[in-house]
């Protein structure tokens, strides 16, 4: 559990560039922007680079007193990309990068090889299977090891890569976004909502699925599922097959999909591996009952402790799953301890509790090099 920091005075004023590749719907795109647009209004000096946009288009609203860098601006080759992005930390003074997702994190490293900027590259995922070929997971590793420190979400992710890069390193969970509120009321509607891409990683067979074998003793339930991506068609293509008919719903991509599901039966992350999933940790603050499978690397398990504030299953367990959903769906107790457990998650979570962790980690680099 993240600890709250309090009391702090941060002395030291940085000039901050952010890095990432596209500002889409997805969990790093947000965080990135909320830390952006915090740094910003706590008066530091912030850039946002994102390498593969012309111009800002983002799916999470970002800050005027952000400056945003659109590398792909006239320059499609990565290499040129790359050598833009170093000449503008160098004749902005930028004193700090912190560069998300793999790729970025290598373009990163190379743009502040030998120069007096600070890296620090942030780990999202898994890193078992982030990055393909040997090539680009030496450069992943090789951006870890130069570089003056590393955030990751777990600590399982803290200790995949080894000591050397461990003890200069920290482990930060995502910001929880401010608007979310812990729904108090008992009244639960037959709905089971899950959100995030319909992609490999996400493994939304497997939950569709289980629905199916869920849905033979508990016919008025429907699923509903947030979010879009490359595999949403073969999953209607699926629960047609499964004659699933209208209780499958397919909404898009919604930020404020907690507001309109405070009255889900329960929320369900059927994931193959995650890094610090933030839908989960929407759903848990908002008080929606959880179910999660205990996926790698290790992020449903810092957040959920079997049966006391959610319930795991092992990753592409369907019988499991369905057996998971069912008892809540069963037991308006156990839903209802589920709920109530996570109550103080928004506290715990706040997007000023994890700025300031971040800030504290950042801050103390850039002492270092002044």
């Amino acid at each position: 559990m993240t600890t709250s920091i309090t009391n702090i005075r941060f002395n030291i004023f940085m000039r901050i560039c952010f890095a990432i590749d596209t500002l889409g719907p997805g969990g790093a795109e947000r965080v990135v922007t909320l830390l952006a647009n915090k740094f910003a209004m706590k008066g530091h000096v912030v850039f946002l680079a994102a390498f593969a946009l012309e111009k800002l288009e983002s799916f999470y609203k970002v800050n005027d007193k952000v400056c945003f860098i659109p590398l792909a601006q006239n320059k499609r080759n990565k290499l040129k990309k790359i050598v833009f992005f170093r000449n503008f930390l160098k004749d902005n003074k930028i004193d700090i990068v912190v560069s998300f997702l793999p790729q970025i994190n290598i373009y990163s490293f190379l743009a502040t090889s030998f120069s007096k900027t600070i890296h620090i590259p942030s780990l999202r995922s898994n890193p078992e299977s982030d990055v393909k070929g040997q090539i680009r997971r030496f450069f992943r590793w090789l951006s870890f090891m130069t570089s003056d420190g590393c955030v990751f979400q777990t600590r399982d992710a803290l200790t995949f890569f080894g000591n050397r890069i461990a003890k200069k390193s920290t482990v930060i969970h995502n910001p929880l976004n401010n608007s979310i509120q812990f729904f108090e009321g008992d009244v639960f509607d037959n709905r089971i909502v899950s959100v995030g891409r319909f992609s490999i990683e996400k493994n939304k067979k497997s939950l569709i699925l289980a629905f199916e074998l869920f849905s033979h003793s508990h016919p008025s339930y429907s699923l509903v599922l947030y979010g879009d991506g490359y595999q949403i068609e073969e999953m209607k293509e699926l629960c047609k097959e499964l004659n699933l008919g209208n209780k499958v719903l397919f909404l898009g991509n919604d930020p404020d999909w907690y507001k309109k599901e405070i009255h889900s039966r329960m929320f369900v992350l059927s994931s193959n591996y995650e890094g610090m999933p933030n839908a989960l940790m929407e759903a848990m603050a908002t008080g929606i009952p959880c179910v999660s499978t205990d996926c790698p690397i290790g992020g449903p398990k810092e957040l959920i402790v079997d049966g006391v504030n959610g319930l795991l299953v092992p990753v592409g367990d369907v019988s499991l799953l369905s057996i998971a959903m069912a008892r809540i769906a069963d037991d308006r107790a156990l839903a209802l301890r589920l709920k109530n457990q996570n109550r103080n998650m928004i506290k715990d979570y706040s997007t000023d509790v994890i700025c300031d962790e971040w800030e504290l980690f950042l801050s103390s680099k850039v002492n270092k090099k002044r």
